[in-house]
């Protein structure tokens, strides 16, 4: 670790030596602790254990920041030492946890980010739409009016995405008729899906049109509906010349 406070190793070392020229535990813990802070650790852990004061033995523990002790961050973001102090009293043991911080270039601490790390981004200035609402509507009942007046049976458009504000919706225009199911709709239906790239963001355009039967095959399909129904004209009835008590005679 190029950083010395972020580097256990070093400052169990550090720990080492004040506490062998008779610093107290505690002042020399804090100052570890601090100075580890002081250069971007996100958490540290200091234990000394032994006689520390008296006969008995005991362990003291200090904490400051974040510490994580599962998972597989630990083995990239936990730094750990453990080091012995040979004082008149006896052994004691000295074990220092550094916690890293995420750094993207890798010099203070891994490049990976925490599994659990959520980022929010700023959001995003409202772009309004540069024509009014009001015509976005005009558009779509324009394109329906010119489909049926080119002698359609029916039209369907569609448009979904961000049409005003930030909220996605979709709108949705018809006119005549329209199938939706069966074998004519192969034969019967044209249908085309397009994008549009706007200031608010992008949309989809879905038109959907219902051809009329046309037994030239110039403007629709040749084969009818199965469920066309053809009412032939009535024949003219022949009235008799003579009275019906004539030509009973």
């Amino acid at each position: 670790m190029t950083f010395r406070g972020l580097s256990a190793i070093a400052q169990a070392e550090s720990l080492r030596y004040k506490l062998t020229y008779g610093l107290p535990v505690r002042k020399a813990c804090y100052g570890i602790l601090r100075f580890i802070m002081e250069s971007g650790a996100r958490g540290a852990e200091v234990i000394v254990s032994g006689k520390i004061k008296g006969q008995r033995a005991k362990a003291m523990k200090f904490c400051d920041g974040l510490m994580i002790h599962s998972g597989d961050p630990v083995n990239n973001y936990i730094d750990k030492a453990v080091r012995h102090v040979q004082l008149p009293q006896g052994i004691l043991g000295i074990k220092v946890k550094i916690m890293l911080d995420h750094d993207s270039s890798g010099k203070k601490g891994p490049r990976k980010p925490l599994p659990d790390t959520v980022t929010i981004l700023a959001a995003k200035e409202e772009v309004l739409p540069t024509a009014p609402y009001s015509e976005n509507k005009i558009a779509c009942y324009g394109i329906l009016r010119f489909i049926m007046e080119s002698g359609a049976r029916g039209a369907e458009v569609i448009v979904s995405g961000k049409i005003k504000g930030q909220r996605a919706k979709a709108m949705k225009f018809c006119d005549g008729l329209m199938i939706h199911s069966g074998d004519p709709v192969n034969n019967y239906i044209d249908k085309a899906v397009r994008h549009v790239q706007l200031p608010q963001g992008i949309l989809g355009i879905k038109v959907k049109i219902m051809l009329d039967h046309d037994s030239s095959g110039k403007k629709g399909p040749r084969k009818p509906l199965p469920d066309t129904v053809t009412i032939l004209a009535a024949k003219e009835e022949v009235l008799p010349t003579a009275p019906y008590s004539e030509n009973k005679m």
